[in-house]
């Protein structure tokens, strides 16, 4: 156990008085259960990360533990061995300094202990013992912190620290960093329910009660498993009228025995259950976005099946792909050193737009355990194109034990090299396993870089997990939101109804009226407790059909007069020796040649009209400023009927040249330009599409006059 704890932290004394009480019948005090399920308190890993940390999931715990070993989450329950008398559980980590922050580092995601003022956790140790609570105000540890201690009992037990005599005066401002060492015994094993950092007053209920001798003062107990372990939870002045409204803030979900204490006076149990707070969490859209690059532009996806995903290597050697998965090892240089390993990941010649594609994920997994100070961190490196500024290179990508799943907004990336990020084209693109200084292999499943997830054929399916312990009837509300501000006023409702528990989806087909970028937000209420959460990347919407434009051109023919002459003289060259030849083999092949350059001659007199065709589409919401045109170019000529048995003639438009662009920039004039021999009126069409499947509004046509 650390030396550092300060000499006036005691043990919760009144939670050891509590063992002692006797249960009987004939108390002075009548407790009257409460007349209804009681809705539970806000609680901050709820309401932040919209996952409580009920250690139902591998997230609830920082994966890098102290002194524990063989830690493991079963049954809703994180559990291990203290290795040492200083074991060490991180419910929230702020983050290294330098690194660069995930979602559920506490830099972003401070404690304000103004709004959650109660911290309670359920526990159980095989020895007594002494356990501590810290917290920590910066990402460096070891300064700015507090530590509140507490008394370890053998069993399960809920231990509730707002109990501690100096608990206001320490937990005050705004933490980033929440840490528990369960008991200061080597060698105990402990698991770990549930714990809440929950808001003060938001959980209360009216409990009715008679006093013979209502002259001391109440404290209120509370048991969760009925083995007489009592622990307080709230209080009332002596001479306090019945009935009275209890602070219930201290509890999690689930069902417990109240009891209430005056002098040495204490009531009948009574029942209360506590709502389990229901919980949504959105799939997708998500961070990791929709379209992958790689796929979509080389056809061939990062996902490690061979030599073609990967163009060049550095300093790594004992590489194979295997399964889906590569795998290699840095290479070591003069004796014990070891370099720098990195790979480039293929772009087949082909350049990634920034502005479309910019979410990376990548799984990742290197042996060994973590070690920050042998370099357990990735990177990832680019070059920008054309405005070349060196390499861009990120900040430390904290890597952990085991499959690590990295998924970023490239553009948001705190850069360690360069300063011009994320833009332009990418015309390389690299990353860095680790930096271990001693041989280490890795690991790499699958890499994408991906743009943001958008409406396919006008609609998206949004996604959503929806959970609630008491299995309770829910009531789900899906919107969307320009930001991730609940409340503020920018919320939009698309659908509300009963829902089922589970993994679901809701197809939204949205109507013209929603263009551009949007949050979509979840809110769940089972009738008393709700919570709500938004999607970790933005759903790109565009209803809006683009419209095209076009210009009319006028053009005249040039005339190159060399070719006219050069073609001039080949023909009649060859038509004299055609003329001398007796030898028919011979006569005929000079006599094609003259006739071929009898006709480049003919063709070259009537010259070459080109034609700037020039068309423009236009989207304000579509991604990247792309969409796929298509430029068609017909001829008007005459075409020969018969009707009665009269000639006449009808004017119809035949295709010349239809131009295909596929995938390209618009919002802007585009040239096109044509080359024909043949004058006449030409007209053409501009088509267009967007990536959300809206068709062009109009398809834009304009005249050719080629003289």
């Amino acid at each position: 156990m650390s030396s550092t704890i300060k000499t006036h932290i005691t043990i919760l004394s009144m939670i050891i008085m509590a063992l002692f009480w006797p249960v009987t019948t004939q108390a002075a005090i009548s407790l009257s259960p409460p007349s209804a399920t009681v809705k539970a308190a806000s609680d901050y890993a709820t309401d932040t990360f919209a996952d409580p940390w009920d250690m139902s999931n591998k997230e609830d715990v920082w994966s890098n533990y102290g002194n524990i070993t063989g830690a493991s989450f079963n049954n809703g329950e994180f559990s291990g061995t203290a290795i040492n008398n200083d074991p060490q559980v991180w419910l929230l980590w702020g983050g290294y300094r330098e690194a660069i922050l995930t979602d559920r580092d506490g830099k972003q995601n401070p404690i304000s202990t103004a709004k959650y003022g109660k911290v309670t956790f359920r526990m159980y140790s095989s020895a007594e013992g002494i356990g501590q609570l810290y917290w920590f105000y910066e990402r460096d540890t070891s300064t700015n912190y507090q530590v509140a201690q507490f008394s370890v009992k053998a069993g399960w037990h809920v231990y509730s620290m707002d109990a501690h005599p100096y608990w206001t005066s320490l937990w005050t401002s705004s933490p980033i960093s929440l840490r528990l060492d369960p008991v200061n015994v080597g060698g105990a094993q402990f698991s770990i329910d549930w714990i809440k950092a929950t808001s003060n007053n938001s959980s209360t209920t009216s409990l009715g009660y008679t006093d013979d001798s209502p002259d001391e003062s109440y404290s209120l107990f509370a048991d969760s498993d009925t083995s007489n372990d009592f622990f307080q939870i709230d209080s009332a002045a002596a001479g306090t009228t019945s009935p009275h409204s209890f602070n219930l803030s201290s509890l999690a979900g689930g069902t417990y025995s109240l009891y209430l204490k005056s002098g040495s006076d204490i009531s009948n149990p009574v029942t209360v259950t506590i709502n389990n707070a229901p919980s949504v969490i959105i799939t997708n859209p998500d961070v990791a976005g929709g379209r992958d690059w790689a796929q979509e532009v080389r056809r061939d996806p990062w996902d490690m099946s061979n030599h073609t995903d990967i163009s060049a290597i550095n300093s790594i050697t004992s590489q194979g792909f295997n399964n889906g998965v590569y795998t290699a090892m840095n290479t070591s240089i003069r004796g014990s050193a070891i370099d720098d390993p990195f790979i480039y990941l293929n772009l087949s010649g082909k350049r990634i737009n920034s502005s479309i594609y910019h979410r990376l994920t990548i799984r990742y997994l290197y042996s060994g355990t973590f070690d920050l100070v042998r370099g357990t961190m990735a990177r990832l490196a680019w070059k920008n194109y054309p405005n070349y500024k060196g390499w861009q290179q990120s900040n430390d990508i904290l890597t952990y034990d085991g499959w690590n799943n990295l998924t970023y907004d490239i553009r948001n990336l705190s850069l360690d090299v360069g300063s011009y990020g994320w833009r332009d084209s990418i015309s390389a693109l690299r990353f860095d396993p680790h930096e271990d200084p001693l041989q280490r292999r890795f690991y790499i499943d699958e890499v994408k870089v991906a743009a943001d997830d958008e409406l396919t054929n006008g609609s998206f399916d949004i996604k959503y997990n929806l959970s609630d312990a008491d299995n309770a009837p829910v009531t789900l509300t899906l919107g969307v939101d320009r930001d991730t501000t609940y409340g503020n006023g920018n919320e939009r409702t698309l659908h509300t109804s009963a829902s089922s528990l589970g993994s679901l989806s809701y197809r939204f087909r949205p109507d013209t009226s929603f263009n551009g970028s949007y949050y979509i937000y979840a809110l769940v209420s089972d009738g008393l407790n709700s919570n709500h959460s938004y999607s970790s990347g933005p759903l790109n919407i565009d209803t809006y059909k683009p419209k095209t434009y076009s210009r009319k051109t006028v053009a005249r023919r040039v005339v190159n007069k060399r070719s006219v002459r050069r073609y001039q003289r080949i023909y009649r060259n060859y038509y004299r020796i055609y003329v001398r030849q007796r030898n028919k083999t011979l006569r005929r092949r000079y006599f094609k040649l003259y006739r071929r350059y009898l006709r480049a001659y003919r063709i070259a007199r009537k010259g070459i009209a080109r034609v700037a065709v020039k068309w423009y589409a236009k989207d304000p919401y579509v991604i990247g400023n792309e969409a796929y045109a298509v430029l068609r170019i017909k001829k008007r000529i005459k075409v020969a009927v018969r009707r009665s048995g009269r000639r006449t003639y009808k004017v119809v438009y035949r295709t010349v040249k239809s131009i295909r662009y596929g995938w390209t920039p618009i919002n802007q004039w585009r040239k096109y330009v044509f080359a024909t021999r043949d004058s006449g009126t030409y007209r053409y069409w501009v088509y267009a599409k967007d990536r959300a499947g809206n068709t062009q509004y109009n398809v834009a046509t304009n005249w050719l006059v080629v003289r």
